[in-house]
């Protein structure tokens, strides 16, 4: 199990390219990626119930794809920071394979719904990522990843059904928690049409989903 941590950021898309010239960012090399997600539920959405997230990922390079099984917990979110468990594991092309999930009550939960899950929406969207060092903000062993996604969120049963985003992610991948703050506020100050977004993917999801 992975205990995510992350602070999330919505842009205007015609700020992005302000973004990319942020310090310092045009001195660090970046990765492009188109991410294809499709968030799994039962016809009644008990995933949704139980405040449980499971996606399918393919992450696409021009190099190779990877697909992947995500399983996600609600979390709780102080101050803008999103915490919560986080399971990711390679996917089976045959069959939804829980077992990587070590929470032996979750993962009986999904074997039993497993049966039943099916597509509810999908967010598709392209990524670039830059890991930020820690050095830049007297945090020498911390180590963040910003990350700059742009796509839609719809809803598999409408079509018509979806909504653009564009939004920044600041991701703790080690270190010290403080430096998702320092980011934040240091690129917020660069680019005021940033703002806290406190909804996940998922959840703006769902949203579309059902209303």
């Amino acid at each position: 199990m992975a205990f995510e941590i992350e602070l999330k950021l919505t842009l205007p898309v015609r700020s992005a390219p302000r973004l990319r010239r942020l310090t310092p960012l045009p001195g660090l090399p970046s990765r492009r990626q188109w991410m294809v997600n499709v968030y799994l539920d039962t016809p009644d959405l008990a995933l949704l119930k139980e405040k449980i997230a499971v996606r399918q990922r393919q992450i696409i390079t021009a190099a190779n794809k990877i697909s992947l099984l995500t399983v996600k917990t609600q979390g709780v979110t102080v101050n803008g920071v999103s915490r919560r468990d986080e399971w990711e594991f390679p996917m089976r092309a045959e069959r939804l394979d829980f077992s990587g999930v070590d929470d032996v009550a979750l993962r009986d939960m999904l074997a039993r719904f497993s049966p039943d899950l099916q597509p509810v929406f999908r967010v598709d969207f392209a990524r670039q990522s830059w890991n930020l060092p820690g050095s830049e903000i007297a945090r020498n062993g911390s180590n963040v990843e910003l990350a700059l996604d742009f796509g839609y969120i719809r809803s598999e049963f409408a079509k018509a059904r979806r909504k653009a985003f564009c939004e920044v992610e600041l991701e703790l991948l080690e270190g010290d928690e403080a430096a998702l703050a320092i980011w934040g506020e240091r690129f917020r100050l660069a680019l005021p049409e940033l703002r806290l977004q406190t909804i996940s993917k998922a959840a703006r999801g769902y949203a579309i989903l059902i209303y």
